[in-house]
């Protein structure tokens, strides 16, 4: 016999600790309520309900405040990505949360950035050879990387956080 669907708010707090870390740049927040079950890849919590998946922090906001309009995004106050608390959410735009999260340094660079093969050092020693008369072609075979890569970095396209 399959198990009565229950309510999705008994349902959806009953897997929430509210016993959460206080935010260190915004104590004033109170603690995240964080999420204790599954996550996504981007590591939000996730949710649910008859066979579709929604992600934890806006199923929050949806429960305290009503529907999310179409095209905004539910970001979070607290930076913490398993934070479910309404009081740590507020709804914004795409562009709102990348504004948001260039001003307080959460974007990957350089060696940080998921999938890279080169190292600052690295980086470095390509500006340094390039500088010095190595080509491109033989730059990009040293270290691995495509000759678009290497022109990247010595343009400054890319690793510009990196002072020359």
């Amino acid at each position: 016999m399959a198990r009565p669907f229950l309510p999705i708010a008994p349902r959806f707090w009953s897997k929430v600790n509210k016993d959460g870390p206080i935010p260190v740049h915004r104590p004033e927040l109170g603690q995240c309520w964080e999420w204790t079950r599954g996550l996504t890849h981007q590591g939000y919590g996730k949710f649910t309900v008859r066979r579709q998946t929604f992600v934890a922090h806006r199923v929050a906001y949806a429960l305290t405040n009503g529907d999310i309009p179409d095209g905004m995004w539910v970001l979070h106050h607290c930076d913490n990505p398993l934070c479910s608390n309404p009081k740590h959410l507020y709804l914004g735009t795409h562009d709102d949360n990348n504004a948001d999260m260039m001003r307080r340094g959460r974007s990957a660079k350089g060696e940080n950035a998921g999938n890279t093969v080169l190292t600052a050092e690295k980086v470095l020693r390509i500006r340094a050879l390039h500088a010095s008369g190595a080509s491109s072609r033989k730059l990009a075979k040293e270290f691995g990387v495509v000759k678009t890569s290497i022109l990247n970095i010595v343009h400054g396209r890319t690793w510009r956080h990196l002072s020359a």
